[in-house]
């Protein structure tokens, strides 16, 4: 018999959202196959099973598990059908065995949230940053992030959210009570009282008096979009816009798109141009190609090119990477992208595909729409970029007005980091290489 864990799968994820369990409690499972799948902030991770046998679950659908937690179980018969999931495994997730809800929690100590009130507690100034609470803190890099850009100390902070997890709710409060006195307990409870009534008011408005309303929950994947976009807020971001002479890119890939199609089975667009073209631009201007840590105030000048690509899916934007852009070429950039989206529609693409970013491109215009969008940069990158639509467009050719294909680009960066002046310097390299793409077939 073998207990199934979620395993720390790295890169910074530490929860996930059980999606779907492909069989029921007493089922008998082969080796190596799928049990279940799990939703990260990067891609759906399929759960097999080491070894044959009859499964039990740990975790119901749409369970949050962390790594660590148990999942299932699998083994003989009989040792499956007495097995129950208590103490004596580590750092469970929620148990489908309803028995295991009356056993006492085995979370050590220093994971509990934090004692109730007292007059010790209740001080913000009280708490010391104590080598041992240094290790313990519990808080998601945004919600660090957060309290740094806050001139929050976070290690002095109380997080009321599970196990003692600090929230950027609990971050905010605390800066709004460093800049006052602290409310007395009473107080605090006369104005929760008054925030309840006015969201029951409020509530009671959008459902009743306007019509019909339907709330929705955001899914995981929105969640972890969320925090990230929560994060990014924190930038002071900058934009060069500008606009490309797109009628030679047009035209290259509708004559060669066919021969594409027929020699190498994939199809030609716009996108591999784009990619070759901002990775030569990234070469010439390698702050772009870049990470921001605002704890130290240092800039990591990155060495490799793997571009990141938003790709649309049913559950939310996902990220799809091209590895070493610089050393591919337009043939073999398309064929990664053919294979990247098949991969990520078929459910079937593994984290090693979706991380390790160095710039992101976003292709609006593939959607059949954008026209001088402004991308949100993803911390800690430095920079975003997104293109439009191609329009027919009048241009002015030697004097003269004729028809044009016109396709705009926008570039967003970090402030902090690069200049204006160095954005115009790549959107030129950029706009260069795309006006003039047979270039970007001899790199």
């Amino acid at each position: 018999m073998e207990i199934i864990k979620f395993v720390d799968i790295g890169e910074g994820i530490t929860e996930g959202n059980v999606v779907k369990l492909n069989h029921a409690d007493g089922d008998n499972v082969k080796e190596d196959e799928t049990i279940m799948e799990i939703e990260t902030d990067k891609a759906v991770v399929n759960i097999p099973t080491p070894l044959e046998g009859m499964i039990k679950y740990a975790v119901a659908n749409g369970a949050q598990v962390k790594p660590g937690d148990a999942l299932a179980v699998v083994g003989a018969k009989d040792e499956v059908s007495s097995y129950k999931f208590g103490a004596s495994v580590q750092n469970e997730g929620p148990r489908a065995d309803a028995e295991s809800k009356n056993k006492p929690s085995a979370t050590p100590a220093s994971q509990m949230p934090a004692a109730p009130n007292t007059a010790t507690a209740a001080s913000p100034s009280t708490p010391q940053n104590t080598d041992d609470q240094k290790k313990s803190i519990m808080a998601t890099p945004a919600v660090k992030r957060l309290a740094l850009d806050m001139n929050v100390d976070i290690y002095k902070v109380k997080g009321t959210g599970p196990n003692g997890k600090i929230l950027e709710a609990d971050v905010k409060a605390y800066a709004s009570g460093s800049k006052s006195a602290a409310p007395k307990q009473e107080s605090n409870a006369v104005g929760n009282a008054q925030q309840a009534q006015a969201n029951q008011i409020q509530h009671a408005e959008s459902a009743d008096n306007y019509g019909p309303t339907k709330k929705v929950p955001l899914s995981f994947l929105r969640k972890v979009i969320a925090k990230n976009m929560e994060a990014s807020s924190s930038i002071p971001v900058a934009s060069h816009m500008d606009l490309i002479d797109s009628g030679n890119l047009v035209d290259i890939v509708e004559r060669t798109k066919e021969g594409f199609t027929k020699d190498f089975g994939i199809k030609l667009t716009y996108l591999p141009f784009m990619i070759k073209a901002a990775t030569v631009a990234l070469k010439d201007n390698p702050y772009f190609n870049a990470s921001y840590d605002p704890e130290n105030k240092e800039v990591t000048l990155k060495q490799y090119y793997n571009i990141g690509l938003g790709a649309k899916t049913d559950e939310g934007l996902k990220i799809i990477v091209i590895k070493d852009a610089d050393k591919k070429s337009i043939l073999q950039i398309a064929k990664d992208l053919t294979d990247l989206r098949e991969k990520l529609y078929s459910k079937t693409i593994q984290l090693n595909d979706m991380k390790g970013t160095s710039f992101t491109i976003t292709n609006i215009g593939s959607l059949g729409g954008g026209y001088m969008g402004m991308p949100i940069i993803n911390p800690p990158d430095v920079a975003i970029l997104s293109f439009g639509i191609i329009k027919d467009t009048p241009v002015v050719k030697n004097g003269a007005v004729v028809p044009g294909k016109v396709m705009e680009f926008t570039l967003t960066f970090d402030h902090r980091v690069v200049d204006g002046a160095a954005a115009a310097d790549f959107g030129n390299e950029l706009k260069r290489l795309l006006e003039n793409p047979y270039m970007l077939t001899l790199v």
